[in-house]
């Protein structure tokens, strides 16, 4: 894993199917390891990382925002 908040959102989601399954099968949970609160960590890891993913870049300059100048269509191989 490369950072922690993927081992965090790794360990969420093997976790739910774990206490789903305890919860059917009758074993007496502690209250913060039961079905709900660990969906709700899942889901709280997922938002983080949607946020961490998609607001964690670098803003662009306006230098690099500036394309390169397309070519003269004579020089395009499929020129015709």
């Amino acid at each position: 894993m490369h950072t922690a908040l993927k081992l965090a959102s790794l360990l969420a989601t093997v976790a739910v199917p774990g206490a789903l399954a305890a919860a059917l099968s009758g074993l007496a949970l502690p209250a913060g390891f039961d079905a709900f609160s660990v969906f709700c960590g899942f889901a709280a890891t997922l938002v983080v990382a949607t946020f961490a993913s998609d607001y964690g870049r670098r803003s662009r300059t306006l230098d690099s925002a500036v394309t390169a100048a397309a070519a003269p269509k004579a020089a395009h191989p499929l020129a015709a």
